[in-house]
């Protein structure tokens, strides 16, 4: 009976140990991290870092599909830009653009490809770009 008690107190360290490694000490870390930086910013001089007016956000890291998304209509750009502020999702506009473009062209090479019926890609790929 004493061995079987020690075998399962031995276990369950053993598996406390391996989580506190693993996870745990991570967490800690960053918890002592972010206390440091919250302790830092306490005062006057986080009032000098403050920035009062934000930034115009980016359309597109890519040049030229800014020029041009800035150049489109604002209705469809700032409709997407509306969507993508509400998801909380840190993607601009040409980067949803250029995922759902990418979708469509690998869902429809795959499946031209696959079944050599180039209209059942076009509708996959389209299927693909708006999902």
């Amino acid at each position: 009976m004493v061995l079987v008690l020690a075998t399962f107190i031995g276990i369950a360290i053993l598996v406390t140990a391996i989580y506190w490694v693993m996870f745990e000490r991570n967490e800690v870390r960053e918890q002592n991290d972010l206390r440091k930086r919250l302790r830092a910013a306490v005062g006057p001089k986080a009032a000098k870092r403050i920035q009062f007016v934000r930034d115009a956000e980016k359309l597109s890291a890519v040049k030229p599909l800014e020029a041009a998304l800035g150049r489109s209509s604002v209705m469809i750009t700032g409709s997407l830009q509306k969507l993508l502020t509400r998801a909380d999702m840190k993607l601009t506009v040409g980067g949803l653009l250029l995922a759902s473009a990418c979708l469509f062209f690998a869902g429809w090479l795959v499946v031209s490809w696959a079944t050599h019926l180039k209209w059942l890609g076009f509708g996959v790929g389209v299927l693909l770009a708006v999902v």
